[in-house]
């Protein structure tokens, strides 16, 4: 398996185990602000890679290869250590996911906090 194939049977893992949670009927994140800048700031980066859905890791931003961002994380050869959990203002988020669209959105999107480890509100679709 190449990693491209690796990146997309990843990328396909990943939000089968995120999905429940990044779908709850909540339409906000709790993320650390300094976390959410890096994103910001490397919009254009996560923009490139090539799913329309982009699978951010927050503690690896910038890092947009998902392939070694996961390698990091196998406990053995098949299963990621990642689980997903309700985020919330004591516990922000560590994985979360935009489309191509509404990282475009993000750019506009105006940072308010008082510190880089505040954990701040950030809508799951930036464009509404």
């Amino acid at each position: 398996m190449n990693s491209n194939q690796f990146a997309g049977a990843a990328s396909a893992l990943i939000i089968g185990l995120t999905m429940p949670t990044l779908s709850e009927a909540k339409d906000i994140w709790f993320v650390q602000a300094s976390q959410l800048q890096c994103v910001k700031q490397n919009i254009d980066r996560y923009s490139q890679t090539p799913s329309n859905d982009i699978i951010i890791f927050l503690d690896e931003c910038p890092n947009t290869d998902l392939a070694s961002i996961l390698s990091k994380r196998v406990v053995n050869s098949s299963v990621p250590t990642i689980a997903p959990k309700e985020d919330g203002p004591d516990h922000p988020a560590e994985v979360i996911q935009f489309t191509k669209g509404q990282l475009e959105c993000l750019k506009d999107y105006k940072l308010h906090f008082e510190d880089e480890l505040e954990v701040i509100e950030v809508p799951k679709d930036p464009c509404n």
